[in-house]
């Protein structure tokens, strides 16, 4: 099970970073990044569209109860599990703000 979640993360981050190729620009229309489009491009594969997919033991963002700030150090870090791999390298910090807040927009209030 280690194993095949292990590929999984490998294969996950090829895709991430080989999408990174061409640096893509996540700014809307007044210079500001689109937490949506980040998720969209990066976050998808494991969590959905709508946050909830749970595809290689990706946590329910509708569910979530993390604060803003906990939800930007694992995007950051990584989780401490070590299933959702860091994203430190890949985002910058302004787009992991911006996909930090756009996951509380998947909330179930």
């Amino acid at each position: 099970m280690t194993r095949i979640v292990t590929y999984i993360s490998i294969g996950v981050l090829l895709v991430s970073l080989l999408s990174r190729c061409g640096e893509r620009d996540y700014r809307d229309e007044n210079g500001n990044i689109d937490g949506s489009k980040v998720f969209s491009d990066n976050c998808t594969s494991c969590h959905g569209e709508d946050g909830a997919l749970g595809a290689s033991g990706a946590r329910n963002l509708q569910e979530s109860t993390l604060s803003v700030e906990d939800i930007r150090h694992i995007v950051r870090n990584g989780s401490a599990n070590g299933q959702m791999m860091p994203f430190k390298d890949m985002l910058s910090d302004e787009e992991i703000a911006a996909v930090a807040e756009y996951c509380l927009s998947l909330r179930n209030n």
